[in-house]
C-alpha cells in the first residue's frame, strides 16, 4: 500500500514539475519575458534552460510507472537534444527567444508534450 501510495505521489510530482515547465517553455516570448522580474530578464534563456536540467530522470520515472508511452518519451528527448545539440551562439540570446525559428519549434513541441500530459488521469 505504501509503495503504492509513494509511486502516486512520485507520479504526480513527476507530471506536475513537467506541466510546469513545458508550459512556460510554450509561451510566447512577451509572456516568458513579462513574467519575469526585471533584474533577470537578461538572464531569461539561461533561466528557461535551466529547467530542462535532468529532466531526463523526471521522464523516465514516468515510462517505469507506465504513464506516458515511447512516442511521448521520445519527444520529450527530442526536445532535450534539441537544446543540447544546438550550438549557435545567437540562439541564446533574447533576441533568438524572441525571434529565431528554433525557439518557436521549441515551443511548438513543448505545447504538443503539455497538452498529451493534461490527458494523463492518476
Amino acid at each position: 500500500m505504501a509503495k503504492k501510495q509513494n509511486n502516486k505521489s512520485l507520479a504526480n510530482n513527476s507530471l506536475n514539475y513537467l506541466k510546469m515547465i513545458l508550459k512556460r517553455l510554450s509561451l510566447p516570448f512577451e509572456k516568458q519575458y513579462f513574467e519575469m522580474e526585471d533584474f533577470a530578464k537578461y538572464n531569461l534563456v539561461n533561466d528557461i534552460l535551466s529547467d530542462w536540467d535532468n529532466c531526463e530522470l523526471v521522464v523516465q520515472s514516468l515510462i517505469d510507472l507506465k504513464l506516458i508511452d515511447k512516442e511521448i518519451a521520445m519527444k520529450f528527448f527530442q526536445l532535450i537534444e534539441n537544446f543540447d545539440k544546438n550550438n549557435q551562439k545567437y540562439v541564446w540570446s533574447l533576441d533568438a527567444l524572441k525571434n529565431d525559428p528554433f525557439w518557436e519549434q521549441q515551443r511548438q513541441l513543448a505545447k504538443h508534450l503539455f497538452d498529451e500530459l493534461e490527458k494523463i488521469q492518476l
